[in-house]
């Protein structure tokens, strides 16, 4: 009988993101693996809630042996056993981030999928969360890109939430078979339109209007934002107090959605600049992948055949997303800069 070699991963140069690009990849190649330091250098180190919640989905998924699944714990070992293809609801208990949960799982799943069988999953926490990509850019970004590879997959909100809620609702669909393709993602084509949504549920009109202000005052030409083209929305099916603002850019090759979510002791005028400058540096940047979307694409690629992307300079989270998969693989990403931007190659399993 052979026996599988454990993968050994430091988890303190990295957050959650490390942990969920093992998960993704041990589940899809049967690997087990074994982090330390999770979270290390964080000010609160160790597995949080919503890191435990895609440790429980992923193992769930594939019927995973796993030590050290705790609140607060600093290493963990994974060993996976055979994915199984059926429906799956997994509840955060808190208002951390569905995306978040479901891109440690969505890969390994989706590649099990045969034709004529069917997966779901419906995950239950936040969908407006600091630090994590809303409902939007998961729809509306990265869906697309899957669909490019492969991956059969849809994303619907049947209930958003903000993160100081539990109990919004995103669910992931698929309908076999998966058929991989690696993806070749280097023009963007012409800008076709740039739009705003300003979310503002159950807090006074004018947080609204002074980040209207900002968005329309300091960003208006750079960005190419009309008056007509930004829209306040209270949203009444969110019963819980929240803001965000939500840039679409919208090129020939896709829509890149950029957002920022009030929270406490972040000024409005804050959370409009912060998405007005990321929105703005990818326009200015003549590249087809934003900074949010290179490490979301990563494992997917890989487990579909791999391909190239062009983005701007990696982020950090792509670094060790890209660490994990020459871990699993023995291949490495090669990221190579160029004269417009960074050319990314994501090698195949």
């Amino acid at each position: 009988m052979t026996t599988v070699k454990t993968i050994e991963i430091n988890g303190a140069e990295g957050g959650g993101q490390i942990l969920r690009a093992a998960l993704s990849m041990s589940a899809a190649l049967g690997i087990p693996f074994h982090i330390r330091n999770i979270r290390g250098k964080r000010e609160k180190a160790g597995l949080g809630r919503q890191h435990l919640s895609s440790v429980r989905a992923a193992a769930a998924i594939c019927g995973a042996e796993v030590t050290g699944a705790e609140m607060n714990s600093t290493e963990l070992t994974f060993v996976p056993g055979e994915v199984q293809v059926g429906s799956y609801r997994f509840d955060i208990g808190t208002g951390g981030s569905t995306a978040l949960v479901l891109q440690a799982i969505v890969p390994a799943l989706i590649c099990s999928l045969k034709a004529g069988e069917k997966a779901s999953v419906t995950v239950t926490g936040g969908t407006y969360c600091p630090f994590a990509p809303a409902f939007e850019f998961l729809k509306e970004t990265l869906e697309p890109c899957l669909n490019r590879m492969g991956y059969p997959v849809t994303f619907t909100m049947p209930r958003p939430a903000f993160f100081q809620a539990a109990g919004g609702l995103v669910r992931m669909e698929a309908a076999g078979p998966f058929e991989p393709a690696p993806l070749e993602f280097r023009e963007r084509g012409s800008l076709k339109s740039v739009s705003a949504v300003i979310l503002n549920c159950h807090l006074p009109p004018e947080v609204a209007e002074r980040e209207k202000k900002v968005l329309m005052r300091d960003f208006g030409d750079r960005l190419g934002l009309t008056e007509d083209a930004v829209t306040l929305d209270a949203n009444p099916a969110i019963p819980e107090a929240g803001n965000a603002v939500l840039i679409r850019t919208g090129f020939e090759s896709g829509t890149s959605v950029f957002s920022e979510i009030g929270r406490p002791r972040l000024a409005a005028e804050s959370v409009a600049k912060i998405a007005a400058d990321e929105s703005a540096a990818f326009l200015e940047a003549d590249v087809p992948v934003c900074r949010h979307l290179q490490d979301q694409l990563l494992v997917p690629m890989a487990l579909a055949g791999g391909g190239h992307f062009v983005t701007t300079a990696p982020s950090a989270h792509t670094r060790t997303c890209a660490q994990v998969i020459q871990a699993f693989t023995g291949k490495p990403v090669h990221m190579d800069q160029q004269k417009h931007g960074w050319l990314i190659t994501v090698p195949s399993v």
